[in-house]
């Protein structure tokens, strides 16, 4: 989807943490890192169809059956199954995304720095919670915004672009052992390579 929408100047209003991106969407009333300023998937949908229990298919929105549009929206499928999604897009500026990182060296910081920094379309924090004593719970908040204004002479030539596919990739998702506390101490060196510190 995002090939043939970005190149026109569109995005997804919400972007799970995933690029497998399906009506599952609203199943699970996904949320992305612009939660904050847009909200979740739900919020973006105009109209869905829904084949229920007993075979029927059913069309509902905010404003039509509306009981049965918010029970799925988040509802896991337990309402029944989504066959037609109809929802609004994002429009932007460029398919590039300027990123800043912050550091919070003191536990419970990044709050406030998530006020602070609200303006901000997309925000993030990581947060480690393997370190022990007075670090604990220090943190990395991200931030990002996609004005075309942040971007360089030779990617205001075409903002729109999308970036080559990589030729060389992963043949399979990782399964869910691989994250441990071995492979999230990683986080340790992302933690450090930052240097802006609040």
């Amino acid at each position: 989807m995002l090939e043939v929408i970005v190149p026109k100047g569109w995005f997804l209003p919400v972007t799970p943490g995933t690029k497998f991106i399906t009506s599952r969407c609203s199943g699970h009333d996904v949320h992305g890192k612009n939660h904050h300023v847009d909200g979740s998937f739900s919020n973006h949908i105009i109209e869905m169809n829904l084949i229920l229990a007993n075979g029927e298919t059913i069309a509902c929105s905010p404003e039509m059956n509306g009981d049965l549009f918010e029970a799925t929206c988040g509802g896991m499928g337990l309402t029944g199954m989504i066959t037609r999604v109809k929802f609004r897009l994002k429009k932007i500026e460029s398919s590039y995304i300027k990123q800043k990182q912050i550091k919070a060296e003191k536990p419970g910081r990044s709050d406030p720095l998530v006020d602070e920094y609200k303006h901000y379309t997309y925000s993030v924090a990581w947060i480690d919670c393997l370190k022990k004593g007075n670090h604990f719970g220090r943190s990395i908040l991200i931030l990002a915004s996609t004005r075309h204004n942040d971007l360089n002479e030779k990617q205001k030539q075409a903002p729109l672009q999308l970036p080559k596919k990589k030729q060389i990739t992963f043949p399979f998702n990782l399964p869910s052992w691989v994250l441990n506390s071995f492979t999230v101490k990683a986080f340790i060196f992302y933690y450090s390579k930052n240097t802006k510190k609040n």
